[in-house]
This record gives structure tokens, sequence and C-alpha cells, in this order.
């Protein structure tokens, strides 16, 4: 039997996402033990894809609707 993902293979390798890096607070930089001090948009090759330090994209905002918009 195949196991099947539970993430996609094509994720794009970013020192922020990385299993390995520790960002700092304000998100400005990566401390890597491997590289030392990196870019948050940096890779190298011992990226390791950590699903919990990727922050998910904040939903728009639906517009206003009024009591006219849902009447026939």
């Amino acid at each position: 039997m195949f196991k099947k993902s539970l993430f996609r293979k094509d994720i794009t390798p970013r020192c922020a996402w990385c299993q390995h890096g520790q960002t700092k607070q304000d998100g400005s930089v990566v401390f890597c033990p491997r590289k030392g001090v990196v870019s948050p948009l940096g890779s190298c090759r011992k990226f390791v894809y950590a699903p919990t330090k990727r922050e998910p994209l904040r939903q728009q905002k639906l517009p206003d609707f009024s009591s006219e918009d849902f009447s026939l």
C-alpha cells in the first residue's frame, strides 16, 4: 500500500519554515545551527519542512451585506 502524504511535495524551501532554524521574535532573521544568522527567505540543502512554523494566510474580510442583498 502507498502512504498518502499530508503535505505537498512542491513546498518552496524557506529558512523560516525549517525544522532546524529558530526565528527571532520580530521575524527579521533566523538563527540556524548549520548556517548561522540567515534571512527568513533563504534556504539550504538541509531544509526539513516543519508545518507548525508556517503561518496561514489571512482570509480576506467579507464585504458588508444588507438585508436587501438577501431578499428576492
